[in-house]
């Protein structure tokens, strides 16, 4: 086994991370927000966000919309995860994605800034008999709000560098969402290998969907993410003034960890980058420092 990398057994299961709240009755205590709503003219990325369809006959759903990402036309999408924007495979194309989020609206539907434009579907089955392997949960919603599309930064990020970069074990990371805001972890884990439970329904307490996911990233401490918080963007922690580079996608939890799907297998199955900044240094020729010793 490398170092970095962690294949757990499939029981060890985790949750995904989408918020339910009571449909009737307003802000429950469990679901105040952090990043609720932004103002016109403020980017709503790293904040509440859903499917306008995602709702029951009790409850209605939300995540976070995790970033702005473009294809080679140039044309300009949300990036979130599929349980958040195509309710766990049952959208149709062109369904409404909404900021901020059903759940911030008291399951109202007003603000739809994209729509349903692809995803990923997510291989399911029981917990006996897991569907998969999934690669990732994640899906795209076309930007129909001008102020989204001209606006690319992450709430309490900032602007992202178009270059992305893998996870290693170790590394710092950082993420803005829907029901935690900012916090900081470390990637504890990649190439792992873990059973993800998903609820058939919004407002399921338990279950009953079960995917097998592989390659998957997994970071520390438990308080990184919180319900609701699905969709984050995932980036690297830097210090020398360069715009970060994106990491993961998050999507699942438990108490004491998050996971999260790499973000260049994302890219490369919807055929789409980053949009952001290059780094400052990216023109910049290598340096030659000669060769390095090494020890017998």
């Amino acid at each position: 086994m490398n170092r970095g990398t962690l294949k757990l057994p499939i029981f060890a299961a985790f949750a995904a991370i989408l918020l339910a709240n009571c449909g009737g009755g307003g802000t429950a205590s469990s679901s105040s927000s952090i990043n609720p709503a932004v103002p016109p003219g403020v980017s709503i990325l790293g904040t509440s966000g859903g499917n306008i369809n995602d709702f029951s006959s009790k409850f209605c759903c939300s995540g976070t919309l995790g970033a702005l990402v473009e294809d080679i036309g140039g044309d300009k999408y949300i990036l979130s995860n599929n349980h958040v924007l195509a309710r766990t495979n049952s959208a149709k194309l062109g369904e409404g994605v909404n900021h901020p989020g059903l759940i911030d609206q008291k399951c109202g539907r007003k603000g739809i800034v994209a729509t349903l434009s692809i995803f990923e579907p997510l291989l399911l089955g029981t917990k006996n008999s897991p569907g998969g392997p999934n690669l990732i949960d994640a899906a795209l919603a076309y930007v129909v709000d001008s102020e989204v599309a001209d606006e690319p930064a992450v709430e309490n990020i900032g602007v992202l560098n178009t270059d992305t970069v893998a996870a290693f074990g170790g590394q710092p990371v950082q993420k803005s969402g829907r029901t935690t805001g900012y916090t900081t972890g470390t990637v504890a884990a990649t190439g792992v290998t873990i059973l993800v439970g998903y609820p058939a329904n919004c407002g399921d307490k338990t279950a009953s969907l079960y995917g097998l996911f592989t390659n998957q990233i997994l970071i520390t401490p438990g308080s990184f993410s919180g319900g609701g918080d699905s969709g984050s963007l995932i980036v690297e922690r830097v210090s020398n003034g360069d715009p970060p580079r994106a990491v993961g996608l998050l999507f699942a939890r438990t108490s004491s960890s998050t996971l999260a799907c790499p973000i260049d297998t994302i890219l490369s199955s919807f055929n789409v980058s980053m949009v952001g900044q290059a780094s400052s240094s990216s023109s910049s020729a290598p340096e030659f420092i000669g060769p390095i010793q090494g020890e017998d």
